[in-house]
């Protein structure tokens, strides 16, 4: 929803993710929270929304792979290339019980554009 009114959150980090398991409807909720970095870019800044989706794909790969890509981005001293041999090297470290459209997804998530 946040996207949808315009808003790049700026700041998707772990702590700034709430999840909340609500019992009754067998659903998780999930808030994003501290809105603090904020900023309004208008609804056909669509480009603007891209260093959330960066951060969200980083969260994932986090979460699946328990190790942070920014320190094989950082150590590489590269960026993340469609066909480059950094990908390569951050898909080898995704679980190998992972589906390969999730990996996709993620990898796609973090590859920078423009």
């Amino acid at each position: 929803e946040i996207h949808a009114s315009g808003v790049v959150h700026k700041n998707l980090t772990a702590e700034n993710i709430i999840v909340n398991f609500i019992k009754d409807n067998a659903v998780f909720l999930v808030k994003v929270i501290d809105l603090g970095l904020a900023q309004v870019v208008g609804e056909s800044s669509s480009g603007c929304f891209q260093t959330d989706l960066e951060s969200l794909g980083s969260l994932f790969y986090e979460l699946f792979s328990g190790i942070n890509p920014l320190q094989i981005v950082s150590s590489a001293n590269a960026g993340l290339t469609k066909d480059g041999i950094l990908n390569e090297q951050l898909y080898s470290l995704l679980p190998s019980n992972l589906p390969p459209c999730v990996s996709s997804l993620i990898l796609n998530l973090m590859e920078k554009r423009g």
